[in-house]
């Protein structure tokens, strides 16, 4: 009995590369949105620290020309929180759109794995049957045999 083969073996590979690779693109950008919030969350305790800090300062007494370090210190920080903030909404539309062609490599690929099932159990069938036949015509010769002496 020959074994099943699929013709379009290459082609689902191929697929199931490209699923690959955009499912590590999926990977790569929740990487950066997570190592982007996680930079947020530090600027924000570090504006935190740094208002306490101010704040604590001035009541035991501060000197005028350590205020302007502070607050240029903070507005730094507000920025390159702003800058964070850009990056995270930017990422997450790239998270998006790359979750989006997951999907469409996932199905294209499932799609080819039908056929390729479908395909193989059209196969097997049509050998089953053509074994079964054979074996029909073989019982029908020996009983045709046993009946003509």
């Amino acid at each position: 009995m020959k074994k099943f083969r699929f013709r379009l073996q290459s082609f689902l590979g191929y697929r199931k590369h490209l699923e690959q690779e955009a499912k590590q693109d999926v990977s790569t950008t929740q990487t950066k949105i997570n190592d982007c919030k996680n930079r947020m969350d530090a600027f924000e305790m570090d504006q935190k620290k740094s208002l306490s800090e101010l704040s604590d300062k001035m009541s035991l007494g501060i000197e005028a020309k350590q205020i302007p370090v502070y607050t240029s210190y903070h507005d730094r920080l507000s920025l390159l929180l702003k800058n964070e903030n850009i990056q995270h909404s930017r990422l997450q539309k790239e998270l998006s759109h790359k979750q989006k062609i997951l999907k469409q490599r996932s199905v294209e690929k499932k799609a080819l794995e039908n056929l390729q099932q479908r395909k193989k159990e059209e196969y097997y069938k049509k050998i089953s049957d053509s074994l079964q036949k054979e074996a029909e015509d073989i019982n029908i010769i020996r009983k045709i045999r046993n009946t003509n002496p």
